[in-house]
């Protein structure tokens, strides 16, 4: 087989200022590429593989193309306040989109596949393929703050929200819906001797692992 894999990479980013407090941040992310394997000799000359002297001639017996594609946008709003329930603050609020469109296809060389024993014709394995597309969407809505509560104490809480959904096109039965996945998590950092030298930080949270398409493909 001939391996073909190009990639084609884009990012794009964006920030406005409101005031000296509040600010806007955008990005949004973009991944195309495919890995194929293609049979050397074309795709309508059917592959021989010899179960005697385990030799591979004339083609390669399959093809493989899996085309993938990623886009991804984050848009954030930031803001400072001094002197608010009991120190200062620095909020952010954000919201997240990741579309991932997924195309898979295999099959033998030419519909079918040619098993010699020795040299000989013995077997005709035919098989049509297959052609899978599919598709995932992940939307995301988190909120965090820290919170300088004094010059030695700053407190870090927040909480993410993620909703999944997906399936297979024209394939009734794979519908992929996940639960809201919330995620809270609180951390801090004390300034353990005042001066900036040692500081001790812990922290707790709920993580969730990503959802991936080939969970339903």
């Amino acid at each position: 087989v001939e391996q073909k894999s190009p990639e084609i990479v884009a990012n794009v980013s964006f920030q406005n200022l409101f005031s000296d407090y509040t600010f806007a941040e955008g990005k949004v992310a973009y991944f195309s590429g495919y890995y194929a394997l293609e049979p050397a000799a074309g795709r309508d000359i059917s592959g021989h593989y010899d179960w005697g002297s385990g030799w591979s001639t004339e083609n390669s017996t399959w093809f493989y193309r899996g085309d993938r594609s990623r886009l991804q946008t984050d848009l954030s709003v930031s803001h400072h306040a001094d002197d608010f329930i009991k120190g200062s603050h620095d909020f952010k609020f954000g919201a997240g989109y990741i579309h991932t469109p997924q195309r898979d296809q295999y099959g033998y060389t030419n519909g079918s596949y040619y098993a010699d024993w020795y040299g000989e014709p013995y077997w005709r394995f035919a098989y049509e393929g297959y052609d899978i597309n599919a598709e995932l969407d992940t939307f995301s809505f988190y909120v965090q703050d820290s919170w300088s509560v004094s010059d030695r104490l700053t407190v870090n809480p927040g909480v993410r929200i993620d909703i999944s959904r997906g399936g297979v096109d024209d394939l009734p039965g794979t519908e992929y819906k996940t639960r809201p996945a919330v995620g809270p998590r609180i951390g801090f950092t004390y300034d353990m001797f005042g001066d900036h030298s040692t500081a001790l930080k812990a922290h707790w949270g709920r993580y969730y692992e990503g959802a991936y398409i080939y969970t339903i493909t």
